[in-house]
């Protein structure tokens, strides 16, 4: 064997004679001896036959996907299979199989999990068609797998047009393990100095959504409360903007307040948060509870009367 190595070994060198390439070979101890690389081990025989195996190393854990996860049965089993279905894969031969059968097997014992027969694992399962194609989907969150069936076998019983999409719960995982916690997004700009919000800014940060926001003008001291579903930063430069340019934007309230009593004056704006809200509708609810309780002068009647209608639709 060792000869079969070195025979094959002098081809590659052959092939770079200037070195460029570097070379780290493993060889067995004896014969009998597999050698691993990646995910499976490889011998080679006297005639020169290959063999492989799975393998996993010594180092390994041993920790999979367990019984008890949080988990629906139906990927747990189908978890299990294509363990088995790569170490076929892996395995050469028949004596291979068995050595790679046996790693799953202690494998899935010690995660819970009963090991598969073989009418099991070679077993295929066949995808069933939807019979319904114009269902609609219902999404709803994983509970268990008895809870699950219980319900697909309510809507098969009353044929009933709903597609159920069962989305996994949070994780000790999602909860504890984050890869970077303190990198936080605080300026969409991504430098608070060069923003012009940042500064002018209190209570939060310009990359913030889903918010309720005070316009406050520096030079008479009138406000505008108004509500953004994008970041401060976005919608605030929008301001900024209209007063400085009002015949741009003549349906802007702070451009029309810039227009009326500040002409051709720089706009000193500053800005607050007021509160956050992510559904649009109690957005627009908390704004008209902050409109009608501090009586900004920037807004008009044309804003309050939209917001009612919206109301009013929804």
């Amino acid at each position: 064997i060792t000869k079969l190595h070195k025979q094959w070994y002098q081809r590659r060198v052959d092939q770079d004679p200037d070195n460029r390439i570097k070379w780290e070979i493993e060889f067995p101890s004896t014969p009998a001896d597999f050698v691993p690389f990646l995910s499976t081990e490889i011998r080679i025989d006297e005639e020169g036959k290959v063999h492989h195996r799975f393998y996993r190393k010594t180092q390994n854990k041993g920790i999979t996907l367990h019984q008890k996860s949080h988990h629906p049965d139906s990927v747990k089993e189908e978890c299990k299979k294509n363990f088995y279905r790569n170490a076929t894969i892996a395995s050469s031969g028949p004596q291979e199989l068995d050595h790679s059968v046996k790693i799953i097997d202690d494998l899935l014992k010690k995660n819970g999990h009963q090991p598969l027969s073989h009418n099991a694992r070679n077993r295929r399962t066949r995808r069933r068609r939807q019979t319904t194609p114009d269902s609609v989907p219902l999404t709803l969150p994983f509970i268990s797998g008895t809870v699950c069936n219980k319900i697909r076998n309510y809507i098969k019983s009353n044929k009933l047009p709903i597609r159920v999409i069962f989305t996994p719960g949070k994780k000790l995982q999602d909860i504890f393990c984050r890869s970077r916690p303190l990198d936080k997004k605080t300026c969409d700009l991504g430098n608070p100095n060069n923003c012009e919000i940042c500064p002018r800014l209190t209570g939060t940060t310009c990359s913030t959504k889903g918010a309720i926001y005070l316009v406050t003008c520096e030079l008479c001291g009138k406000r505008y409360c108004g509500e953004t579903e994008r970041s401060l930063h976005a919608r605030l430069m929008e301001h900024r903007q209209a007063a400085r340019n009002p015949r741009a934007h003549p349906e802007n309230g702070v451009g029309q307040h810039y227009a009326s009593l500040h002409p051709n004056r720089t706009p000193v704006l500053s800005f607050k948060l007021l509160d956050l809200q992510s559904k649009t509708v109690r957005r627009k609810i908390v704004e008209a509870m902050y409109i009608l309780r501090l009586s900004p002068e920037m807004n008009d009647r044309s804003e309050l009367s939209y917001l009612y209608k919206y109301l009013v639709d929804v």
